[in-house]
């Protein structure tokens, strides 16, 4: 029998069986003569193990990997562009999402290097009735950093302790985060030539700036917390606002009490919200094309996409499935569909991925400093804090 490998990333507590099994109960029979083998790899550390694939030329036929990651593999010259039969299987490129589409298509505007296949969008959550008591009108709070920092303060006015809250202590959280801040000013990171690193322009500066004087409304005013203790805050309903992934819709709603429930809310950030997730790459060493056709078949179906995409909690990538899900009466899940009509990547140039880390980094380490030793100044400090991984990404880029 004809084999395929498939590697493919998971978070500890997720089982690397389970796509396995949604293969072989389709009723598409597609690969009754091919046996597909999923070598797992757990999110965390899976980066090496690409690497080592892209330097020996040897390994699995396609992979899975954050978008980041994709633009590397690209400069290492190891994948092979999807081809225009490849690209067939799964509908052509209108069955994705017009957005995806565009994420599809980041690299070079008629080739496509790493198919998107599940999306991991940012948004806010909210408590309805503690907004309400503040008589803050969700419809408006979160539409830009002025209206959020003033939603806050009425609520803080209210006698709310918490208004807003987040797992600082985590890098990740803070850059996927902060994003929506810059971008809701106008400013980037990177500059449109991809040449540049803007992120300590003026514009950039007001949405860092405007995202860091929210720390006043977290509980201990900003201490740095882990993201469990963020959560367990929020779903305990002692901070109103939050921040997270489609994947923390569930959680949320499972560790709420049900009388409760029906008062969770979802919002867009005061700026494009990051859409996270991942491509599925084809390597050049792989000689198996027929396979890989068939395999991609399946993993677009609507079938595969709607339900590994709700066992991994992210959102599927075509339209077909997004229909399915926006069918849903849950107001929660259609707005986070919403996201990939505004939503966006953090960069899609080389160096982004290590940008996007070192500017993580920095930026956690300056709360948890700015939190033990408050500045009047806090413009100058994101710009002290800042200026050396701007200047190391200029001589990366011949600047």
């Amino acid at each position: 029998m004809k084999s395929v490998e498939l590697s493919l990333c998971f978070n500890s507590d997720q089982q690397d069986t389970y796509l396995s099994e949604l293969l072989k109960s389709s009723a598409d029979r597609s690969l009754a003569d091919v046996q597909v083998n999923i070598h797992p790899m757990l999110w965390d550390d899976y980066k090496q193990e690409i690497t080592m694939m892209a330097l020996h030329s040897r390994g699995a036929d396609i992979s899975q990997v954050g978008f980041p990651l994709t633009d590397d593999l690209i400069a290492m010259n190891t994948l092979q562009p999807v081809s225009p039969q490849l690209l067939a299987k799964i509908g052509g490129e209108g069955a994705l999402h017009p957005t995806l589409k565009r994420i599809a298509l980041r690299h070079q505007a008629d080739l496509i290097w790493g198919l998107p296949w599940m999306v991991d969008p940012r948004a806010l959550f909210y408590w309805k009735d503690m907004l309400d008591v503040a008589r803050v009108n969700a419809e408006t709070a979160f539409q830009t950093a002025e209206s959020m920092q003033s939603a806050c303060q009425r609520m803080k006015e209210s006698g709310m302790e918490a208004p807003w809250v987040l797992g600082m202590a985590d890098k990740f959280v803070v850059i996927h985060s902060i994003v929506s801040w810059v971008w809701g000013r106008g400013g980037d990171f990177i500059s449109p030539d991809d040449n540049r690193a803007v992120f300590l322009e003026e514009a950039a500066l007001d949405g860092l700036e405007a995202y860091f004087r929210l720390g006043q409304y977290m509980p201990t005013a900003g201490r740095p917390l882990s993201v469990e203790a963020a959560k367990r805050l929020f779903v305990e309903r002692k901070a109103a606002v939050t921040m997270g992934p489609y994947g923390s819709l569930n959680g949320f709603l499972a560790s709420t009490p049900p009388q409760f429930r029906h008062l969770l809310g979802v919002a867009l950030p005061p700026g494009p919200p990051l859409i996270g997730g991942s491509d599925l790459v084809f390597w050049r060493h792989s000689q198996k094309s027929d396979e890989v056709a068939k395999l991609l078949s399946l993993l677009f179906s609507p079938n595969v996409q709607v339900k590994y995409a709700e066992y991994l909690g992210d959102l599927p990538v075509t339209n077909e499935a997004l229909n399915h899900l926006a069918s849903s009466t849950d107001s929660n899940v259609q707005a986070f569909i919403t996201t990939l009509d505004k939503g966006r990547i953090f960069s899609t140039t080389k160096f982004a991925g290590m940008l996007e880390i070192h500017l993580a980094v920095t930026l956690a380490r300056l709360w948890a400093d700015l939190y033990e030793h408050p500045t009047d100044n806090l413009r100058e400090a994101l710009k002290a804090a800042l200026d050396p991984v701007r200047r190391r990404f200029e001589t990366l880029y011949g600047n």
